[in-house]
């Protein structure tokens, strides 16, 4: 037989190119949207419920809290498109939008996203005991988007639905938001669907036989919880996982807790005693980590089950005085694969800056994740991936490994964040690029048939950047007058952090700041400029206005939340003016400039609603899901003599085969440490009896099963 090279296994998955900054028709993961399903209608980024739809036309309502500017179109194998004109929406007071209630046991956490607007001053927050019951204030004047709600004589076990408005400068009220609703005193735990595979299939080095995995159990909102006895019961799977321990995490940093193996394939979870101490804030309340074991196959699934009242023994928690909070627990699952484990995004099967750059885009909502994206990028356990998994995934890139919680110091001073100090100014200077730094003009030369424009630069500045691992800065601008056009990180802060931009949403430019380094990020306890935010100035006439934070949150190296979190740090927003004079050259349009688009809206102006149009090619290219198949040729069977085997993959009309994966000594491919990848061992010789496993797959990341041939060679 011909010497070989033994080679780590490692598998290639084709990179699922995420429609990010264009329109583009690729292949991604499936999942359902917000809104109940596919097509994903947004207008101006806020969801909107599909009427109907065909591969040609979508019928949609204008949703509460649309403000005018493009329409979106999301289908189920991830194209993306946006309308190349603005839709005209008749209010020029938006509701807020999104609205979220999340029970505990001593308050309800009350969210929603700011309209798009500049002249957003604050929030009234009501609340109703049924859905279409009388909604009176519950809190008046609220300056950010959140609220909790820890009113007296809130219920334990009854329903509250909450509506808000927002107020505006000009002293109106929008109308009131869409409702949610919770159930006080209620305590939500769920496990998330997650990845996990053995390490060394990904060709990894690891320290020891094991390959571990953590399951998070999640708890949708810790207010006011204390712990004094604990039993959380979990089914799993024992052919296919083995209890290793329990890890602790930031949220519950303060608790010991236990596992034992109740009985096999039942996990008891406790705590060593009572800790007389409120948590504050939502995410991963504990992680509970199990072996894979080597029967676990590529597409395999593996049910959680918490025990409920229904099972025995129930699962159960109990505060300090030894009184039962109420739970409603929700079950998840692990696929046993090697992509989308957590930290990755992109589904590469590996965790990369990529993977950050990608749950950006995510927390930008301009796309959906889809439930793979979503267990590689929901690193706090909120369910959703925001700005802080993007900084939390390129934490680890940086540290090759999570944050430790051996060190959970941080610098714990509210922040203010502005815009200036002073009113800002632009002018046309006729065949130049006009350019404010800091306020002073500066020019550059251009051809003399240049278009004539005008821009606004205005910096963006934080009290101080201690422990800031990651931020997004929301900011509003009136779009009848300025249009985002870029953003420069400035050069002292390039040092140490990454930034990410969006601009999609017409009136609103999102700005992201990632730390970039190793360990903590102390950086300063000064006022620092973060960059400069450019506008283009698109009145002719002259005018002026106001740019304001719509929110700004910011996050600590473990994700939590400066303001919502047991951190308990205000930020202070403070907004600026501008005056811009007349001048030629300016130049209105309703067309938002994003890219082409075959997409048409009809009527293109309406009130909220009003049931619109959208005419386009959403024909819907689903992925690759088969996987491919292999035949070995001769096949197994008593031969004469030595033979040359070889290994032949066809895909059909998928995605095309990736490689072949295989072992000579009778061992599993997929977790033998012998295996041979096909394209790189192609001669496959053999002269004596010989047992021959093998597999393939494809470019989708589908595998098909292990396959045997056995051979008996004669002379």
């Amino acid at each position: 037989m011909n010497s070989k090279k033994r080679a780590g296994f490692f598998i290639l998955f084709s990179v699922i190119f995420l429609c990010l900054f264009f329109h583009c028709r690729g292949k991604v993961e499936l999942a359902e949207a917000a809104m109940g399903g596919y097509p994903i209608v947004k207008f101006n980024g806020v969801d909107a419920e599909v009427v109907s739809h065909s591969d040609t036309g979508i019928k949609a309502k204008v949703p509460s809290g649309a403000s005018t500017g493009p329409v979106s179109v999301e289908t189920e194998d991830g194209n993306l498109q946006f309308s190349d004109i603005d839709f005209e929406v008749d209010t020029p007071h938006p509701a807020p939008s999104g609205l979220s209630a999340k029970a505990s046991v001593g308050s309800i956490e009350i969210t929603w996203d700011p309209p798009v607007s500049e002249d957003v001053i604050g929030y009234n927050l009501y609340r109703a005991e049924s859905e279409n019951g009388a909604y009176t204030v519950v809190e008046p004047d609220i300056a950010d988007a959140f609220f909790i709600d820890e009113s007296k004589g809130l219920a334990i076990g009854k329903a509250y639905y909450y509506k808000t408005s927002a107020v505006y400068a000009d002293g109106k009220e929008s109308d009131k938001s869409l409702p949610a609703s919770a159930l006080f005193g209620t305590l939500s735990i769920w496990i998330p669907n997650v990845n996990g595979a053995q390490e060394k299939n990904a060709g990894k080095a690891v320290s020891s036989s094991k390959t571990l995995l953590k399951v998070p159990v999640n708890v949708e909102n810790a207010d006011k919880l204390a712990m004094g006895e604990v039993e959380i019961y979990i089914d799993y799977d024992s052919s296919l996982l083995k209890p290793d321990s329990v890890e602790k995490t930031i949220l519950s940093v303060d608790y010991e807790w236990v596992l034992d193996t109740f009985v096999d394939g039942t996990v008891k979870i406790s705590i060593k005693k009572a800790v007389n101490k409120q948590l504050i804030g939502v995410g991963t309340l504990f992680n509970v980590v199990f072996e894979i074991q080597d029967s676990a196959k590529e597409g395999q699934t593996v049910d959680f089950t918490f025990h409920d009242d229904s099972l025995s023994p129930p699962s159960s928690i109990k505060n300090p005085n030894g009184k039962s909070i109420p739970l409603h627990l929700a079950n998840g699952a692990l696929k046993i694969q090697r992509r989308y484990r957590k930290g990755d995004v992109n589904g590469d099967a590996k965790i990369q800056a990529s993977d950050s750059s990608a749950a950006f885009v995510y927390s930008a909502g301009i796309l959906e994740p889809a439930q793979d994206p979503l267990a590689g990028g929901d690193i706090d356990g909120d369910s959703v991936i925001m700005t802080n998994d993007a900084g939390l995934i390129l934490y680890y890139v940086v540290n090759s490994d999570w944050p430790s919680l051996k060190d959970i110091k941080v610098f714990q001073k509210d922040r203010t964040v502005d815009l200036g100090t002073k009113t800002l100014t632009a002018k046309l200077i006729d065949n130049s690029q006009l350019t404010i730094y800091n306020l002073q003009l500066e020019t550059a030369s251009r051809p003399a048939k240049a278009a004539k424009k005008r821009y606004l630069e205005v910096p963006i500045y934080l009290s101080a950047l201690d422990d800031v691992n990651s931020g997004q800065f929301d900011i509003a601008y009136p779009p009848d007058i300025l249009k985002a056009s870029a953003f420069t990180l400035d050069a002292k802060m390039k040092k140490n952090f990454d930034s990410k931009t969006e601009f999609k949403k017409k009136g609103l430019a999102v700005v992201s700041v990632l730390y970039n380094k190793k360990g903590r990020a102390l950086i300063g306890q000064k006022r620092t400029q973060i960059g400069v935010l450019k506008f283009e100035v698109l009145a002719d006439k002259a005018a002026s206005g106001k740019i304001t934070f719509s929110r700004v949150n910011l996050y600590d190296r473990f994700g939590r939340d400066f303001a919502r979190s047991s951190l308990q740090m205000n930020i202070e927003k403070k907004d600026v003016t501008f005056n811009i004079a007349a001048g030629g050259g300016g130049k209105k349009s309703m067309s938002h400039g994003l890219m082409d688009s075959l997409i048409t809206l009809s009527p293109t102006k309406g009130k909220v609603g009003d049931i619109i149009t959208i005419s386009g090619d959403f024909a819907v290219v689903l992925p690759d899901t088969t996987p491919p198949a292999t035949t070995a040729s001769p096949p197994g069977g008593i031969l004469h003599g030595p033979q040359t085997i070889t290994l032949a993959c066809d895909d059909g009309t998928g995605s095309g085969c990736n490689d072949t994966y295989y072992t000579l000594d009778g061992s599993d491919p997929q977790t033998s440490p012998s295996v041979f990848i096909y394209s790189q061992d192609p001669n496959i010789f053999i002269d004596f009896d010989t047992t021959l496993k093998y597999y393939s797959d494809d470019n989708e990341g589908n595998f098909e099963d292990v396959k045997t041939e056995v051979y008996t060679i004669v002379p």
